[in-house]
């Protein structure tokens, strides 16, 4: 009987570890899989990640060269250079990744001399611009040369970018099989393995002197048990405690949460109160204002008081004061304007935008001196009144601090990034200091009114309309250096 049972159980065991073992060489082998695959898609994930950043420095230096051609400006060298300087070392990063690939064998020496050809076109209109040959250059890049092999570069680095992403398909459901294969190897193996021990010890149980022998390990164990359940409770005790003052800090975290909604909302119903008084107290203080105006050019009418000279000069102080002060309140009242009404976005040129504004100030100042340099300037998707109005604030200003230059000119441009279109304007004025003042200030002068005359809102109205369209205003700027005004706008979503 002995010999039996000892048998059965070392068969039992020998059959239970050969299991384990069968199992554990499939799980090995599917995780492994696994890993290999999850290794591939990396691999993948970095080449294709590597091709679009080719392909984002060309596009780089393409705008950059574009953007030097067009103003002669060595700012827009910059990006031009940056790019050129890390294409070589990104395509041979590029090399390196797909070295052991035979897909890109051809394809990656042709991306390469593709990419060769075309910075040296791109450098060849960049020497001519820097030679004076500016036309020359435009008529190069009117041939079509450098899109046709951009065209061709995109052609070679979208085939490549196919071929990844069908990589990266089969490699996702290999590794979905690999692990539905782990899946049911572990199923299987538990199942298994729980059968043959609850067999062994269905023949274990069977022997009383075995059992006894059980027993007496059992109350071994069970005294060793009784000792961790000791730990365990005493453990549960503390943790018990760590549960209750992290739902005291929770109570506490929802009270300060309610708290900093109700201040929110607080700050909301204040904000909404404010502007609505700041509109009302305007309207309610340009009445007795065109009453004190009204009142003052009928005392400068009577003849005893137009006899006294300083009577009138006191009434024309007067005037002039009540004009200023409603001039002051149209502007509060046109910057809390900005706040409350609703975008009405359109797309259209801001060149032809900036023509318009450019064409309504002639006909209220004369802007014969003034020389106008206008780079081409992009499709916009914005607010067209109230970009108008944007304009119109900046090009008043560089023609208000640039009237007392002998030869005052003003320039308009603009430059590209992924995200957004940053605009200019730049003249050759009086200039400000820029690290001791914020020319965006409501009621900000940076000059005295009797030199330059305004209400110090219309950079305020600026910065509030460009905020409102996702966008950011400065300004770089240094007493009698003029002033170079710049504001954002999002590009418009690709279609």
């Amino acid at each position: 009987m002995k010999n039996r049972l000892k048998t059965s159980i070392y068969l039992g065991i020998s059959v239970a570890f050969l299991l384990i073992a069968v199992i554990s060489f499939f799980y090995y082998k599917s995780t492994n899989d696994f890993i290999q695959s999850s290794r591939q898609v990396q691999q993948s994930t970095l080449r294709s990640r590597q091709l679009e950043r080719v392909l984002s420095l060309l596009k780089d230096a393409e705008t950059g060269q574009r953007g030097y051609i067009i103003t002669q400006q060595e700012s827009f060298l910059e990006p031009y250079l940056s790019a050129t300087a890390h294409l070589h070392t990104q395509t041979l990063l590029l090399k390196q990744l797909t070295a052991n690939l035979v897909f890109y064998q051809d394809r990656v020496p042709l991306l390469d001399s593709l990419i060769s050809q075309q910075i040296s076109v791109l450098n060849g209109h960049v020497t001519l611009v820097k030679q004076g040959h500016i036309q020359q250059a435009t008529a190069r890049v009117a041939s079509g040369k450098a899109k046709k092999l951009l065209d061709a570069i995109r052609a070679n680095v979208g085939e490549m970018q196919a071929y990844e992403e069908g990589m990266m398909l089969k490699l996702q459901e290999e590794a979905d099989r690999d692990v539905l294969t782990n899946y049911w190897v572990n199923y299987i193996g538990i199942i298994l393995t729980v059968s043959i021990f609850a067999i062994g010890f269905r023949i274990i149980t069977g022997d009383l002197s075995l059992r006894e022998k059980l027993e007496k390990a059992l109350n071994t164990k069970n005294e060793e048990l009784k000792g961790l359940n000791e730990e365990l409770e005493a453990l549960n005790e503390e943790l018990k405690a760590a549960l209750e003052e992290a739902n005291a800090s929770n109570e506490k975290i929802k009270e300060y949460s309610g708290l900093l909604e109700e201040k929110n909302h607080t700050l909301e119903f204040l904000n909404k109160e404010l502007e609505a008084f700041s509109y009302t107290v305007s309207h309610d203080l340009q009445s007795p204002l065109h009453t004190i105006s009204g009142f003052a050019g009928l005392l400068s009418q009577t003849p005893a008081l137009t006899a006294d000279q300083e009577a009138s000069r006191q009434l024309e102080v007067i005037e002039r004061s009540a004009a200023r002060m409603d001039g002051l309140i149209n502007d509060l009242l046109r910057f809390s304007r900005v706040g409350k009404t609703a975008l009405q976005k359109a797309n259209f040129n801001m060149l032809v935008l900036v023509e318009q504004v450019l064409a309504d100030l002639k006909e209220r100042t004369a802007l014969e001196p003034i020389q106008f340099t206008i780079s081409q300037l992009p499709q916009v998707m914005a607010d067209k009144k109230l970009l108008y109005q944007v304009w119109i604030n900046l090009l008043s200003n560089a023609i208000k601090f640039s009237a007392k230059v002998a030869i005052p000119f003003i320039e308009i441009g603009c430059y590209e990034t992924a995200s957004f279109y940053t605009f200019w304007i730049k003249d050759n004025g009086v200039g400000f200091h820029t690290k001791q003042e914020d020319p965006f200030g409501v009621f900000k002068r940076l000059h005295r009114k009797e030199d330059y005359p305004g209400s110090g809102i219309g950079l305020a109205i600026v910065q509030r309309i460009i905020e409102r369209h996702g966008g950011e205003t400065w300004a770089h700027s240094s007493p009698g250096n003029g002033a170079t005004f710049y504001f954002t706008l999002p590009r418009p979503e690709e279609t």
